[in-house]
């Protein structure tokens, strides 16, 4: 998955492509009936594409999948908002943010979400990095994605009647630590 920027946009931008059907290789069970022994389908990975617009810019997503997350639209135009915010956006020197810690932070997201997950807050940070937040009963998760490319979390949750758990992370290949956080936040 990409974020590519667009100065012109065709109507094929704009079409939603169908989602395709094939017979999937299998075994049936001797203890299915006939009548529900047709074929199982499985969904065909296509190139889904979305375009989204921001301060006049236009920017095209594109999507290797069977159908797009719940988290999908919500997360894309908070990253295209991010491309398109000005010099000194924060009035203290903010720096843009690369189309490059955007792909990175896009890249990150469907490998710690489900497809039924909470969109996280997309925010810009001053250096130019991004933030991933998810706030939601008493707990907060927080996702750093910093344009020199280092990744790391930070997990608070404020429990009634126990003690507070805070963990500070860095992000690597192993993302069951991030998942079962969100799994908490949903």
């Amino acid at each position: 998955m990409r974020i590519d920027y667009h100065d012109e946009l065709t109507a094929s931008d704009w079409e939603s492509p169908a989602v395709a059907f094939e017979p999937a290789q299998g075994v049936w069970s001797q203890d299915v009936e006939p009548f529900f022994q047709s074929a199982p389908i499985r969904a065909v990975h296509r190139q889904l594409t979305r375009t989204y617009s921001s301060r006049g810019q236009k920017f095209i997503i594109r999507w290797t999948a069977s159908a797009l997350p719940s988290w999908f639209d919500t997360v894309a135009r908070g990253m295209v908002d991010l491309l398109t915010l000005p010099s000194n956006w924060n009035a203290s020197g903010g720096g843009p943010v690369s189309l490059d810690v955007v792909n990175a932070a896009f890249a990150l997201i469907p490998r710690i979400l489900e497809t039924d997950s909470p969109a996280p807050w997309v925010v810009p940070l001053s250096d130019g990095g991004i933030q991933l937040e998810w706030h939601s009963h008493g707990a907060e998760l927080e996702i750093v994605v910093e344009h020199r490319g280092s990744i790391t979390g930070y997990w608070y949750y404020k429990s009634k009647g126990e003690e507070d758990e805070e963990d500070e992370f860095a992000v690597g290949n192993d993302f069951s630590q991030i998942r079962s956080y969100i799994a908490r936040i949903s």
